[in-house]
Formats: structure tokens, sequence, C-alpha cells
């Protein structure tokens, strides 16, 4: 199994400063390791399961938001990063229906929005009990552009604060090595080899 059969990212706005993909098949959505849901409580964040809990826990860590979409609800088995059209809407995690506007920076398959970048995951990709294959993303976007659509939208989220502070893009990577190993232990999986690594000025 090497990456490029499964996956191709394309990045159309230099807001995105770094966006690396890598692809998990097969794991098993299950409740996380005691210890690390342990860790996430006594943060402030609620367990969720073994791949979300693995994106907090190393965002904790290191500093570095990561998202993970369910491969298999990826239409076109492509990502695609642009801003979105005006009065494009996006159905939260959280259930509730948001309206973008140009400025916005949306995380996209090739039907349309899966994530606005850097703030928060859309429902349309989102990891449930039936998950099997995984996108896990791990980027770095402009610091003031997410403040100003976190700002907008009047959505605050941990993602976002901490992109705001201008994190470094070079910490992308080592995030992504960290969430593999975590999920590699909690939910099995295999690796699928490669990374996709789009870094247009480093």
């Amino acid at each position: 199994h090497k990456i490029k059969d499964f996956l191709e990212v394309e990045v159309k706005d230099k807001d995105c400063k770094r966006y690396v993909g890598r692809v998990m098949l097969n794991v098993k959505i299950q409740p996380s390791p005691k210890w690390i849901q342990e860790r996430l409580i006594a943060c402030g964040l609620n367990p969720i399961n073994n791949v979300v809990d693995a994106t907090n826990f190393v965002m904790l860590e290191l500093g570095q938001p990561l998202h993970v979409f369910d491969y298999d609800k990826v239409v076109g088995k492509k990502i695609v990063v642009k801003k979105a059209k005006a009065n494009e809407q996006v159905t939260l995690l959280s259930g509730e229906d948001i309206t973008l506007d140009k400025t916005m920076l949306t995380i996209c398959d090739t039907e349309g929005v899966l994530a606005i970048a850097g703030v928060k995951g859309g429902k349309k990709a989102e990891i449930d009990s039936d998950t099997k294959n995984i996108i896990i993303e791990s980027a770095n976007f402009t610091p003031k552009l997410i403040s100003q659509t976190a700002r907008k939208l009047n959505i605050r989220t941990d993602a976002s604060m901490r992109f705001e502070h201008n994190l470094d893009p070079n910490l992308a990577e080592s995030a992504m090595d960290r969430v593999i190993t975590i999920i590699t232990q909690s939910a099995n999986g295999e690796v699928v080899k490669g990374c996709i690594d789009v870094y247009p000025e480093k």
C-alpha cells in the first residue's frame, strides 16, 4: 500500500502553509486506554474514542492541533484546501449549520466542505463506531486568518486558539509521527506507507 494510491491533497491557498496527510487502514474504534482518558480529563477535555482522543492528547502535549477524517466518507479520495464560496454551508460536528464567506479557509473533498480549516471539523466525514479507515491531517495555517474566522463565526476552539499563536510549521511533522504511534497502540490498524507533505515555503 502506497499513500498516492489512496489520497491526493491539493492546496489552493497560501494561507495553508503546510499540509501533512497520512492514511491508516483497519483501525478499531473503541474507548481510549485509561491513561489517555485520565490525562484528557485532567486537562478539561472529554474522552470520545481512541482516534479522536489521540489527536487531542498530542495537541495538549505538543501544541499542534490535528484532525481526523473517515476515509470512506471523503468523496473522490482527495483533500482540497481552498477558500469557501460565498454563503457555502457546512454542518459542524455539533450538528450546527454554519454559513461561510469567501475569506474563510476550508478543507474539502471533491464534493464539499469537510472542515473549517484550523477552527472546527464538519459532520460529513466524522469518526464514528463504524469507521475503519482514516485520514489524519496535521497542518499549519496563517494565524491572522484563523483568528478572523473564529471571531466572525463566534467559534473558539482549542485548535483555533493554538493556530492563532503562530505555530512552527515544522511541528506538523513531529505531531503526525507522535499521533500515528499512539493510534497504532490504541486502535491497531495499518499505516499506509508514505506521507503527503505539501510544504511550499520551508
